[in-house]
């Protein structure tokens, strides 16, 4: 005959008692926070506490819906939008709402149609097409029609002899009959200075403008301008050339002379150097600058040199570097 077998003793629980007339959830506890009744998680509740949402709560006694509102908006109730404005479509001339800032289009059809190319003409038959890409036919049909057409002879560019090219490359502003006649260096007249230089292609700028204007040292130039911006320190617009040709192109680090036609990275090319580095609160100014080689700028890194304060009284953009000694030491002799 099976003997009676002792429940948990706390109201309301019918589990089978292991010890102590508890049984083992409640003896657990017991252990772990010293009362039967203590609440693990808080209640809540069987819907949002939102007035008229019945969603069921998921975290702080919201909806999912209203939880996900209060992360993005800070609130449960969503921002106020801005009434649309009224434009004109560029392209059918149409009033809409726009529904974002600076929308110029009423939908995607007019996008399109504006991003695509102008009306051209195909090489081979001659009618107009809208296509994309640099495509010179219509179809598939013009473009094979266009190769089939007999050759053109035109003169190489290069040794002069009579070429045949494709058909698609007539349009081409230059023609040659091989590699090596490609490969010929031309002459050319920079725009910019007015000299002869030698080039394989087409090029309005010769290699010492193309540096100066559009290469590194005038990359450089932006960049260190915009370092002494985000320090919020004086800054002047300085030409990295006037720097080199003030300072007589010599380095001003170990009074060597710095040979113009040297390009970064050799490490005796020209670099501008900040007597005072920016790190340590040096300007951008011209009392501040120097021409020195890329290897001794490297070297000398973020130190300050002995006398450097010589350097930081207010100069002229054209003032040698001798000049400036001899304004600073008369400045000192003054003050002391």
């Amino acid at each position: 005959m099976a003997s009676d077998v002792a429940q948990c003793s706390v109201d309301g629980c019918t589990k089978v008692a292991s010890r102590g007339r508890l049984c083992r959830m409640h003896c657990a506890r017991v252990e772990r926070h010293g009362d039967v009744n203590v609440t693990l998680r808080p209640s809540l509740g069987s819907s949002c506490s939102i007035e008229g949402c019945l969603g069921k709560p998921h975290g702080r006694g919201l909806c999912s819906l209203h939880l996900q509102r209060v992360r993005h908006h800070g609130s449960v109730n969503l921002p106020q939008r801005t009434p649309p404005d009224l434009s004109t479509c560029r392209k059918c001339g149409i009033d809409f709402l726009a529904q974002e800032s600076g929308q110029r289009f009423c939908g995607h059809r007019c996008s399109g149609l504006a991003a695509r190319k102008p009306p051209r003409s195909c090489a081979s038959c001659g009618e107009l097409f809208t296509g994309r890409g640099a495509s010179l036919c219509c179809s598939k049909r013009c473009a094979w029609a266009l190769r089939r057409t007999p050759p053109t002879i035109v003169r190489c560019d290069g040794c002069g002899k009579p070429t045949a090219p494709r058909p698609e490359r007539l349009y081409n502003q230059r023609h040659f009959c091989s590699r090596a006649c490609a490969s010929v260096k031309s002459s050319f007249k920079c725009d910019r200075c007015g000299q002869d230089f030698l080039a394989v292609h087409r090029r309005s700028l010769c290699a010492s403008c193309r540096w100066e204007t559009v290469g590194r040292l005038r990359n450089r130039a932006y960049v260190q301008r915009h370092k002494a911006r985000k320090r919020t320190t004086s800054v002047e617009r300085i030409d990295p050339r006037r720097v080199f040709e003030r300072d007589g192109w010599t380095c001003q680090l170990c009074h060597l002379p710095i040979v113009q036609s040297l390009r970064h990275p050799h490490l005796l090319s020209a670099t501008v150097d900040h007597i005072v580095p920016l790190v340590k609160g040096g300007t951008h100014t011209w009392g501040n600058v120097q021409a020195a080689h890329f290897s001794c700028n490297s070297k000398k890194g973020a130190r300050i040199p002995a006398g450097a304060v010589d350097y930081i009284l207010p100069v002229s953009a054209d003032q040698t570097s001798d000049e400036r000694r001899v304004g600073a030491r008369d400045a000192m002799d003054v003050t002391c």
